[in-house]
């Protein structure tokens, strides 16, 4: 964010949280990736918030995998004044390299990537917007407690998530523990990943070996 973004930034933090289980590292980057997101959305000025609170659902639906809610969550909401989003776009927007950026600026795969980490923890998210308003997206995390209880919904299962996918993605992150996680996430949607920590080896697979990419 740039400097008037940032002073306009806010937090919103409950006492008394739950704790839940989830990678931390893994939490950063849905958090990123959805401040990210915000960013864009508020052409880099606004006010963006962030809060976190205990909740107890029931019939709400989680926004990417469709199914029902029901139990105890700590949740953690993005919240922007951006452009919104409109509803064909909603319908979509969790689908794997599906994006509405320019070419260059946004690869799609930064929602997907949000669906497989919540759901991988048995986590939901619920997203609500107005066009020219601005959007909240909202990690729901099971309680520890309740997970430890099988109270909480169990995570959903890989053909309900996506329709399966065929092809082969090149994935290319300094980050070994992203490009891991990208890897498993690929192959649960039926994709043959290669995986790369540096872009000099990915080029020089592609110059090398340009069938195993492109097969």
């Amino acid at each position: 964010l740039d400097p008037a973004a940032q002073e306009a930034a806010a937090a919103q933090v409950a006492d008394m949280l739950a704790p839940v289980r989830i990678d931390p590292v893994h939490l950063e980057q849905v958090l990123m990736n959805l401040c990210i997101n915000a960013r864009d959305a508020m052409d880099g000025r606004g006010r963006l918030t962030l809060s976190a609170s205990s909740l107890q659902l029931h019939g709400r639906v989680c926004e990417s995998c469709q199914q029902a809610i029901a139990g105890d969550y700590v949740s953690i909401s993005v919240q922007d004044t951006g452009h919104g989003i409109a509803p064909a776009v909603m319908e979509r927007m969790f689908e794997p390299f599906y994006s509405t950026k320019e070419i260059g600026k946004g690869s799609g795969m930064g929602l997907a990537m949000v669906h497989g980490i919540l759901h991988e923890c048995g986590g939901h998210v619920l997203v609500e917007s107005q066009v020219g308003r601005g959007s909240v997206f909202t990690l729901l995390l099971p309680a520890a407690a309740a997970v430890a209880e099988g109270v909480a919904q169990a995570p959903v299962s890989a053909t309900s998530r996506q329709r399966r996918l065929h092809g082969r993605v090149l994935v290319v992150d300094d980050q070994p523990v992203v490009s891991e996680f990208m890897q498993d996430l690929l192959a649960n949607w039926g994709l043959d990943a290669l995986v790369f920590n540096h872009t000099l080896q990915a080029l020089e697979c592609m110059t090398q070996q340009p069938d195993a990419v492109c097969a």
